[in-house]
C-alpha cells in the first residue's frame, strides 16, 4: 500500500506563517525570513518508500535590484532542513528517500521557526508503466508533467524542449515535472534522457490570455469574458480546451460551470483563436476562471515493447506474434479489489468514482463508474462514458475453468428522452426501426487479438480473474435520424449494452451465468447539429449501469443465454 501526501503546517506565534499550495503535480511549501522567501517544490504523487526529488527557490524582497541582490546573498546561504537533511538553497536540487514507515516528513527553516509537516494518506497502489507518456499540448509557464519509469532522481533526468534545458522540478519513480518556457511556440521538440534511455517527440506551447472590464461584479450584474490563446500557427489537429469556473459561489458561466471549447482550423486566425463568454454575479466578490487544454497523449514505447494491436495507448512485450489458439496476454490485476484499467489517454484526465463489491457468493464482482468525459483521439472530440467489472471466481467448483461473454447493443434514437425508439441500420443511416421489441445480436466479447486468433476466452483474465472496461463514446452524431421522409436529425441519442458473463468448467460447459448492462445518453442542445463537434462538446451526456446478478442456468432466461452463447460462439468460430 502506497501512501500520498498532504500537508499540514505548525508556526510558532509573531513569525511570518509559511504557506502550502497545490499546483497541479507540484506541492508548493513557502517559508519566509525577513530577506524574502523560500519555496520549496515537492512532487504531488510522492508516496512511503519513494525516493523523491525536489527543487528549493530563493525569492528575495527589495525596493530596487541592489536591495534583491543583497537579500538573494542571504537567502542563497539559507539551509532549509527536509526530514533531517540539510539543502543548501544555492544547491537548489535535492533528493531524500521517504521513510516507509514514514509518519510525517519535516520542512523547516529552524532560526526563523518555520516548520510544515507533511501527513502521510493511504491511497490504492499505483500502476507502474514502461511507458513515457507527456502531452501534446503545454500552456506557458505551467509545468509540464512527464509520466514514465523514472527513478525519482533529478540528477540524471536531462529534458529538452527546443534549444532550451527545461529545469526538472520534481521526480518521482512515476513521473517528472519540468518547469516550460515563457514563450508559445507552434511545434517544437522534446527530448527526454531517463539516465541514458531516451525518448522523445513534439509539443505545441500554447499562451492563454483572459480579459473582462470588470473582475469585481455586484449582484445580478453580467460582464462578458474574453479567452485568446496564442501559439496555434499551422494547427492540424483540433485542440479541446476546458473552461472552468473555479469560483462558482460568485458566478455563473454562460453555457455550464464547466464546458470544452475545440479550437480546429476553421476558427484560428493568423495564430490565434478567440472566443467569449458571458459571466453574471450570484453575489459581490471577486472571480476566477481556469483554462486549460484537454491532454492529448505523445506515448513513447519503448525498446522492448510494442503497441497493443486491439488498443494502441497500451504496450505489450515485443517479439510475440498471436496466432489461432494462443493463449491471450492477460491484463494486471489490482490488489485489494481496486480496478485501475491500464494507462491510456483516457485515464490522465478522467476521474474515477471508488469502487464497489458485490459478492454472488460464488463469484465476487468489484465495479467502478467513470463519469462521463471528454477526450481527444485521433484529431477527434470524443465524449461518452466508460465502466469497470472485475470478477473473481471463489469457489471450488467447476476449476480450473475460465470465463466467457456475449454482448449486444442496442441504439434508441428520438427527438426527446420521451420518444425514443430502438434503431437499426438502413442504406447507411440509423433510423427508427419498424420493429418496437427490434435488439442488437448478440455476439462473442473479445478484442481483436482474440478475433484473429479465433479464442473466445475473454482476453484479460487469470488465475479465475476477468476484468472490462466497456465503452461508448462518439465525436459526432452525422447519420442518426429520429424520423424519415423527411429525414429529421435525432436530438437524443442512447445506446444500451447487455452482456452476458459464463463460466466455463474443464467440461467446457456453461457452470453459472451473470448479466449485467450500462447505457450511455446524448441530448443535444436545441438548434445544434448533432453532425458536428461543437454540438457534441456542449451535449449533455448521461450513464446509468445494472450490477452484475447472477442467472438461473435452468429458467428460462438461462436457456435463451446459453442458446445466445452457442449461436455467437458458433459464428465467432466460422
Amino acid at each position: 500500500m502506497l501512501a500520498a501526501l498532504v500537508l499540514a503546517l505548525t508556526v510558532t506565534q509573531g513569525q511570518p506563517k509559511p504557506t502550502v499550495t497545490t499546483d497541479g503535480a507540484l506541492t508548493i511549501v513557502t517559508l519566509n525570513q525577513p530577506q524574502g522567501r523560500i519555496h520549496v517544490y515537492l512532487p504531488s504523487d510522492m508516496a512511503a518508500g519513494d525516493t523523491i526529488s525536489g527543487t528549493v527557490v530563493p525569492d528575495p524582497n527589495g525596493r530596487n535590484d541592489d536591495e534583491r541582490n543583497k537579500n538573494a546573498d542571504v537567502l542563497f546561504g539559507t539551509v532549509v532542513d527536509i526530514n533531517g537533511k540539510g539543502v543548501k538553497a544555492e544547491e537548489g536540487r535535492f533528493t531524500i528517500d521517504v521513510p516507509t514507515d514514514l509518519q510525517q516528513l519535516p520542512i523547516s527553516l529552524h532560526d526563523y521557526h518555520q516548520d510544515a509537516k507533511v501527513l502521510p494518506k493511504a491511497l490504492p497502489d499505483r500502476v507502474f508503466t514502461p511507458v513515457f507518456w507527456f502531452p501534446k499540448v503545454i500552456l506557458t509557464r505551467k509545468p509540464m508533467v512527464i509520466t514514465g519509469p523514472f527513478d525519482g532522481d533529478t540528477s540524471n533526468t536531462k529534458v529538452d524542449i527546443g534549444n532550451l534545458r527545461a529545469p526538472v522540478l520534481a521526480e518521482t519513480p512515476r513521473q517528472a515535472v519540468v518547469a516550460t518556457p515563457s514563450d508559445p511556440t507552434s511545434n517544437t521538440n522534446v527530448r527526454i534522457n531517463e539516465d541514458g534511455t531516451i525518448t522523445g517527440g513534439t509539443i505545441r506551447i500554447i499562451q492563454v490570455q483572459l480579459s473582462t472590464p470588470a473582475q469585481t461584479l455586484v449582484r445580478g450584474q453580467s460582464t462578458p469574458l474574453t479567452i485568446k490563446v496564442t501559439g496555434l500557427d499551422g494547427l492540424t489537429d483540433p485542440i479541446p480546451l476546458r473552461v472552468t469556473n473555479l469560483t462558482p459561489n460568485v458566478i455563473t458561466l454562460e453555457g455550464g460551470e464547466s464546458q470544452i471549447k475545440v479550437i480546429n482550423r476553421g476558427n484560428v486566425s493568423a495564430g490565434e483563436f478567440v472566443v467569449q463568454w458571458k459571466v453574471t454575479s450570484k453575489q459581490p466578490g471577486r472571480f476566477s476562471i481556469g483554462v486549460d487544454p484537454t491532454p492529448i497523449a505523445n506515448i513513447v514505447v519503448p525498446e522492448g515493447f510494442k503497441q497493443d494491436p486491439d488498443d494502441p495507448n497500451l504496450v505489450i512485450p515485443d517479439g510475440t506474434e498471436i496466432k489461432p489458439g494462443d493463449k491471450i496476454q492477460p491484463r494486471k490485476f489490482q490488489p485489494d479489489g481496486l480496478v485501475v484499467p491500464n494507462p491510456g489517454d483516457r485515464g490522465n484526465f478522467q476521474e474515477r468514482e471508488k469502487p464497489y463489491v458485490v459478492d454472488l457468493g460464488w463469484a465476487k464482482a468489484w465495479l467502478q463508474r467513470i463519469p462521463s468525459e471528454s477526450f481527444n483521439k485521433h484529431g477527434h472530440i470524443y465524449r461518452g462514458g466508460e465502466f469497470v467489472v472485475y470478477f473473481k471466481h471463489t469457489s471450488d467448483d467447476c476449476t480450473p475453468g475460465k470465463w466467457r461473454q456475449i454482448v449486444r447493443g442496442t441504439t434508441y434514437v428520438g427527438s426527446s428522452t420521451d420518444d425514443l425508439k430502438p434503431a437499426e441500420l438502413k442504406d447507411g443511416r440509423m433510423v427508427p426501426s419498424g420493429d418496437a421489441d427490434y435488439k442488437g445480436d448478440w455476439a462473442i466479447d473479445t478484442n481483436k487479438a482474440g478475433r484473429d486468433a479465433k479464442n473466445p476466452d475473454y482476453p484479460h483474465q487469470d488465475k479465475g480473474e476477468m476484468i472490462d472496461s466497456p465503452q461508448r463514446d462518439t465525436y459526432t452524431y452525422s447519420g442518426y435520424y429520429s424520423g424519415v421522409d423527411p429525414f429529421v436529425k435525432a436530438m437524443v441519442v442512447r445506446k444500451e449494452v447487455e452482456f452476458y458473463t459464463f463460466w466455463i468448467g474443464p467440461d467446457g460447459k456453461i457452470c453459472k451465468t451473470f448479466k449485467w448492462s450500462f447505457a450511455v445518453t446524448w441530448e443535444f442542445k436545441p438548434g445544434d447539429d448533432p453532425a458536428t463537434e461543437d454540438a457534441m462538446s456542449r451535449a449533455k451526456v448521461s450513464t446509468a449501469f445494472s450490477d452484475p446478478t447472477e442467472v438461473d442456468k435452468d429458467s428460462q432466461e438461462g436457456k435463451d443465454a446459453a442458446a445466445a452463447y452457442d449461436n455467437a460462439l458458433a459464428g465467432f468460430m466460422k
